[in-house]
């Protein structure tokens, strides 16, 4: 059985919480664990009560790195905030999201349209999430090429399709406004018509 040493520095509830939380983890992944709060870590202290091999720590490491995720990357505060008023403002959360639907809706049709207009340019019409993957195999590009070549001559920067499985196409969002998609668009139609 491992054994495991939870020490920490701090009079903090909330550390003495983690700290408590990280042994209890621990224990349910069969370790022994002892807690304590020491006024200072003495590393050879430390070192001396870590003594167990690596094959055991693994259990042990996934449940420590599993807690610590939870703490630390969480939603933030402002957006727990922002969840908080709209379940409470119901019917202004719904009025908010239907304007908010309906912007992403014609945003995404109006990109659609105008990117199939593009010589060397086909995209599927995309139902979900805030991005279009548009086919630029006809330009005779990889995508890297075409996006660092566009980035440079007409200073958009799109993602190259590559990074996705699929080097001959690229990746746009139009989580933006309209006025910044037609100028993106006439950009890249732009940069289409020199090559």
């Amino acid at each position: 059985m491992p054994k495991v040493l939870v020490l920490y520095y701090s009079s903090y509830g909330h550390i003495e919480a983690m700290a408590s939380a990280i042994a209890e983890g621990a224990r349910e992944a069969g370790a022994q664990v002892d807690i304590k709060r020491v006024p200072e870590l003495v590393p050879d202290e430390v070192a001396r009560s870590m003594h167990f091999k690596l094959d055991q720590a693994a259990p042990i490491a996934k449940v420590v790195s599993e807690l610590q995720s939870q703490m630390s990357s969480n939603v933030t505060t402002f957006a727990q905030y922002g969840a908080l008023a709209a379940l409470k403002e119901k019917e202004k959360t719904a009025a908010a999201l239907k304007t908010m639907l309906a912007a992403f809706d014609r945003r995404r049709k109006n990109l659609h349209a105008e990117l199939n207009k593009i010589p060397g340019i086909s995209c599927l019409l995309a139902e979900g999430a805030f991005y279009l993957f548009p086919n630029i195999g006809k330009t005779g590009l990889k995508s890297s090429d075409f996006c660092a070549n566009l980035l440079e001559a007409e200073k958009v920067a799109v993602v190259p399709g590559i990074a996705f499985g699929a080097d001959d196409c690229i990746r746009l969002s139009y989580a933006t406004s309209d006025e910044i998609i037609a100028k993106g668009v006439a950009r890249l139609a732009n940069f289409c018509k020199t090559l």
